[in-house]
């Protein structure tokens, strides 16, 4: 079997904050959406923001916890664009929950909160850390 996803989707409690945070934040463009999910086509896979509540009914289970433990990455090229990303997903709703840093794996990294998902960045500093 071919290692690779085509989906990964993220239960979150509000689907316009979850939008603003991805679309201003990242620069991102849904490629579908309507009042209960929203897909961005990322490289090789589908991003889902999907209301928790529409999820649950989509997996036929209720009592999803949230947040989970999960961790997303976005990568870039150096320190400076880490700071930028950053401002650009703070305006755009995020809360940063751990100051940028250098990591015991190498790059350095921030992590901040869009909606009710959690999401860790590792923003990759290139080789200069590691």
């Amino acid at each position: 079997m071919q290692q690779q996803l085509s989906f990964v989707t993220l239960g979150i409690g509000e689907l316009p904050r979850s939008r603003r945070f991805y679309v201003e934040g990242f620069g991102w463009s849904p490629v579908f959406e309507n009042e209960e999910i929203i897909f961005y086509q990322m490289a090789g896979f589908v991003l889902g923001t999907f209301l928790k509540s529409a999820l649950e009914e989509d997996m036929n289970r209720t009592g999803l916890v949230s947040p989970g433990a999960f961790s997303l990455a976005h990568n870039v090229l150096d320190k400076h664009s880490v700071e930028l990303v950053m401002h650009k997903l703070v305006a755009a709703g995020g809360t940063v929950h751990r100051a940028a840093d250098v990591p015991k794996h190498g790059g350095f990294r921030l992590c901040h909160r869009s909606g009710q998902s959690c999401l860790g960045d590792r923003l990759d500093s290139g080789r200069e850390n590691r």
